[in-house]
Formats: C-alpha cells, structure tokens, sequence
C-alpha cells in the first residue's frame, strides 16, 4: 500500500495499492521408496508451502531367494527373498514337505511287511500284505476252482490258495406244457425287487445237487426266452443263469452252456447203466432201444444224477442207485459234459413218453413241419412233434399243383399278338385273357392276368415260339383267375418235338413205354411214363378242345403228328408230365 500527504495540509493524505511481488517458492524432492510413493515441497521465503508432482512407489523387487529351512519328509521348509531396492525388506514363503520314498518292500513276517525311506532311513513303514488274487483255475459245474493270493507289494512272501465254488446251475422238470405246468402246480403273488408284483409257480428241482423245491417266475414259464425256449424235448432243463428275489424266487434267463450233450428222442430212446468199466469209471450206454444208435459214456466221480418223474418230484440219484438201470431201461436220458476231459458231469433221466401224454393228451403244434416235399405227381408228408413228449404223428400233403397253359399261335417275341385272343375281361382293375389250360390233370378254361403274358416270366423268354404250350408251377389263383410266374423250378424238360419228324408219339400200354418223334426221327427218344403221369393234349387250331389222359387211357396213336413237350419230376427216368398240341 502507498501512502500520499498534501503539501499544504499535512493531515489530507491517500492511498494507492502496490502490486504483490508474488512468492519464491524453493523446491525439495523426496525419492520413492519400495512402499511409499515420491513428491516434490515448494517452500516460499514468506512461508508459503506445498507439495506437488507425486511420483509410484518403487514396488519390492525381489531376489531368487535362498532356502534358510530345508524340508523334511513330514515337515515344511522355508525360502527367504530380499528386496533389491532395500534389504530391510524381506518375505519367507513354505516349501513343501519331501514326502517318504519308500523303496522296495521286504517280507517282515507272515501278516506284514516292511519299506524303508530312502530320504531317512529312521523313517520305516510296516503294513499288513495286500492280496490280490486271481483265479488260477476256474470252476465249472462239477469241480470247484481255485483262487491264487499273492502281495501286490512283491515282499516276497508265500502265495496261498482259496477254493472258488462250483457254478452254480438248477435242474428243473416243468413236465408238459406251460398251461399244464401252471395248472398243476401251488402258485402265488410276491414282490419283485423293482416293487411291481410276480406270479410264482412252484417247482420240483435241484439246486447244486440238493434236492429242494423252487418258486419260478411265470415269465420265466411262457413267451420267448424262457421255458417254452430253453427247456428240451421232454422238458428237463439244466439251468446256470438265473436271478432270485428274495431266497426262493427263480428268474431263469439261460440254460447251461455246456461242451456237448447228448438227448435221446422217439427213435433213440433208453439207457442202460453198465458199472465200471475195466479201468473203475462207471459207464452207462444210451439209444438202445427203438433201433436207435447206441453210445457209451464215460460218467466223472462226481457225477450229479436227476430223475424227473413230474413237476413234484426231481430226485437226486447215486451210482449205488443206478444198479436198478442194470438191465435196459426205456427212459429219456439227457447227458452233459462240462470240462475239456470225455467225462459226464450230469444225467438227467425222464420217464418215457407214453407215460407223459397219456391216451389222447398229446400237445400237438399248431403248424407241423414238410418232412417229405410234395412234388408234381407225389405227395409229400408233415410231421407234428408233441411239445409235451416228443411223440409224433404224420398227415399227406397234396400233390404240388401245377397248370398246362395253350398259348395261341404268335411270332417269336411278338408278344402283342397273345393277346388276340378275342375273350378278355376285367378283374380287380386289371385285363385277363382266357386260355385253355389242364389245372392239375382238369381240363378247363382260365383267365389270366395281361401281366402274366409278357411280364419278366412271359410267353417269350420261356422259349414259346409260333403255337406253344407252357407248363406252369408257380402261380397264384383267385378262382378262375390266374397269375401265373414260371416253369416248374424242379422239373427236366426231357423232350420237345415240333418238327415234322421230331413231332408225335408213340405209346404202348402194356410196358409204358412212350416213345417221342416219329420212327424215321433219328432224334428220337423212349421213356417209361410213370404210374402218376399227368398227359394233357390241346386241341389243333385255336386249342379250344383241351383232353386229359392217364396212364391207361393215353391212345396208342402210332406216329401221330401232334407236338410235344415231356417233362420229368424226381430225378428218375420216368416221364411224369407230357404236353401234346394237336395239329
């Protein structure tokens, strides 16, 4: 501030303001440090202070460290790292325990044994053996197996043996069919493991060679996979795959696999018990009755003998009591053998099948099976097997049938011009042509289906050129009317004369001799003609005229100028089937 006073009176005075001179302000620096950050102090001469331009911290920069503890097998160690920017400064950080490394394991006594530490041998471990066994040699339904134990560790201690069970299996006699099982047997509800409900039917059988009684599951009875499937004829069945519910419920799933068996049926029923041989095996020889083929088994010490007579009786026989079998007995006889050796391990002996299926009560299949193939001029047979015994019967199966088709006259592979038949009509949307014809040794006329006529199996690539017959085996018949497929698959053709000379016949009743082509014809053949032998002849022309002929009435007709075609059936020489075509 700047102070005036007039000249003339001393007491007026003024002011002005004099402009600051502003501060000299002298700067400090303070350096950072690892944890504290740097700055600058601004110190002005009349006092004024501040701080300004901060600088980072320096941040600890640590050495590699240096281990000041080592670490022992169970205790920690200790690593110390020094701050370059200040050695005041330091941290530790733990080093993990070493741990024992025990090296090899020695026997110390029968229970134990022992690992000594490598890193400090006063560290030594001492731990029970640990087994670990493996089946040296394995079970099989007759002869339990064994289990080898030795220690994992390899202390060397001795190995030892444990004896494995024998596998298990069940001998169960369901005895005729599932409904006449069911309805002979005690039955009733349990429940299943999975909480839903089971019909149980109770058996007699035999479980690991002790006679018993066991409750089966009704699926176990019926449908497939179960009884209906696995149990053989006769209805014994040696089972080993099977689960329970509870301690008395069997859920069969699989019969015995065994190495070879043998099941003796109608024809190769009986046995006969025959003691020791020379070498002191007991032996027993099966087939010996009903002309059937006899064999002779060697049977193990153990051998497990059943005889099942019905659901409620399995028995569980010895070899004393098969001396009753000295002399030939007509019982069903089932054998197993279950190791590599050629001994039986099991029998099961069945009473005969006629005292199963009493009188009339046989179980018959609804379908038998074609045990003699039908052919053109012979019938064949079909077989029925009774599911509950075994016993069969027969019934005659008809002749194969078959069609002789007259195909009007048309030029090779023109095969339009068949159809210049004038007759046609329309069936289930489709053309039929009508043709005379011999349908299983009937003359008649037919109608055939257009698709028959120049489709896959047509008149032409069967070979039919000009007036032809064709002789048909495969086709399907609605009535009158008719598709048919092809020629006969098991038929020869053994003679076809079209030809001036080629053509005719010449028959003689008396030895059945036919001959084909005429006498000048040096192609000419002579056949038998079968007992059986279906003779079709087409009239000439339009083949409107159809006649059938047997054996007996075939005409002589000496050198006739008819066509033919001569088939034969079965192999033989015979002729079984001849086609003529009138000219």
């Amino acid at each position: 501030m700047k102070t005036f006073t007039c000249k003339n009176d001393a007491t007026h005075t003024k002011t002005e303001a004099i402009d600051a001179t502003g501060h000299d302000h002298e700067a400090v620096v303070t350096a950072p440090t690892c944890e504290a950050a740097g700055y600058t102090t601004y110190t002005c001469a009349c006092g004024d202070t501040y701080t300004a331009d901060e600088v980072d911290a320096l941040g600890h920069d640590w050495d590699e460290g240096e281990v000041t503890t080592e670490p022992t097998c169970e205790d920690e160690g200790v690593k110390t790292f020094t701050c370059k920017n200040d050695a005041a400064h330091t941290k530790t950080e733990a080093i993990d325990a070493t741990g024992h490394a025990y090296g090899n394991c020695t026997k110390l006594n029968d229970e134990q044994h022992q690992k000594v530490c490598a890193n400090d041998e006063n560290h030594v471990l001492t731990e029970d053996h640990d087994w670990n066994g493996t089946v040296t040699t394995e079970p099989t339904y007759a002869t339990a197996g064994e289990k080898t134990y030795t220690c994992a560790e390899n202390c060397g201690v001795a190995s030892y043996t444990e004896p494995v069970a024998k596998l298990p299996f069940v001998i169960i006699n369901r005895f005729g069919t599932a409904a006449e099982a069911q309805a002979a047997l005690e039955n009733g509800t349990y429940e299943k493991a999975d909480g839903t409900s089971g019909t149980w039917y109770e058996f007699a059988a035999v479980v690991n060679g002790v006679e018993t009684t066991v409750k089966v599951d009704s699926a176990s009875i019926t449908g497939s996979g179960t009884m209906d499937k696995r149990v053989p004829l006769y209805n014994s069945a040696l089972y080993s795959v099977y689960t329970t519910g509870g301690e008395d419920y069997y859920t069969f799933t699989d019969t015995v696999e065994q190495s070879a068996s043998y099941q003796t049926a109608s024809t190769k029923c009986g046995f006969r018990y025959d003691g020791e041989n020379e070498q002191g095996i007991p032996e027993l020889t099966a087939g010996i009755t009903n002309g059937g083929s006899k064999v002779t088994y060697k049977l193990a010490d153990d051998v497990i003998i059943v005889r099942a007579l019905d659901q409620h009786t399995v028995t569980v026989l010895s070899l004393a009591d098969m001396e009753a079998y000295n002399e030939d007995a007509d019982d069903h006889l089932w054998v197993y053998k279950m190791n590599s050796d050629d001994l039986i391990d099991f029998v099961i002996i069945q009473k005969k099948s006629e005292d199963r299926c009493p009188g009339e009560a046989h179980t018959w299949p609804a379908t038998g099976t074609v045990t003699t193939q039908p052919t053109y001029t012979s019938e064949g047979v079909r077989t029925y097997t009774c599911s509950a015994c075994g016993a069969t019967k027969t019934e005659t199966v008809a002749k194969a049938k078959a069609v002789a088709l007259f195909v009007p006259p048309h030029a090779s592979g023109a095969s339009a011009s068949i159809k210049a038949n004038p007759n046609t009509t329309e069936y289930n949307g489709e053309t039929y042509y009508q043709y005379p014809a011999m349908v299983d040794g009937e003359a008649k006329m037919i109608w055939v289906a257009e698709t028959s006529i120049w489709s896959d199996k047509t008149a032409d690539t069967l070979g039919v050129t000009g007036s032809w017959i064709m002789w048909f085996t495969n086709y399907t018949a609605d009535g009158e009317y008719y598709t048919v497929s092809s020629q006969a698959a098991d038929s020869t053709f053994v003679y076809s004369g079209f030809g001036s000379t080629s053509a005719g016949q010449k028959y003689d009743a008396t030895t059945k001799q036919i001959q084909f082509g005429q006498d000048s014809y040096s192609g000419k053949k002579t056949f038998t003609l079968d007992d059986s032998a279906v003779i079709v002849r087409f009239g000439g022309g339009t083949g409107s005229k159809t006649t059938a002929y047997t054996p007996e009435t075939l005409p002589a007709d000496a050198n006739n100028p008819d066509y033919v075609r001569a088939y034969n059936f079965g192999g033989d020489d015979t002729v079984d089937v001849i086609v003529l075509y009138g000219r």
